[in-house]
Parts: C-alpha cells; structure tokens; sequence
C-alpha cells in the first residue's frame, strides 16, 4: 500500500511547528536584548568613578 499524504494534513502540521519556531526565535531575541542591556550597564557601572 503506498503511502498518501493529503496537501491539507501536510500544512496542518507545519503550522504548530512554524509558530512554535518563532516563538523560540522571539525568546531568543528578547535574551539578547536583555544581555546586552546588563552589558551596558556593567560597562557603565565599572567606569564610573566612585
């Protein structure tokens, strides 16, 4: 029996693991930003004279 894949179940799956993605990617970004956020305080902090 060969194997059928209906185009509509084939796009029912990718839709969750493409969202799922970009939730990830959007995660990511927000650590980074974060990260360079303390990076420039750190930097700050240690050159300011006390």
């Amino acid at each position: 029996m060969p194997l059928r894949l209906d185009p509509s179940e084939i796009a029912n799956l990718a839709t969750p693991i493409a969202t799922a993605g970009a939730i990830r990617a959007d995660v990511l970004a927000a650590d980074d930003l974060f990260e360079f956020l303390v990076g420039i305080a750190v930097v700050i902090y240690e050159t300011s004279p006390l």
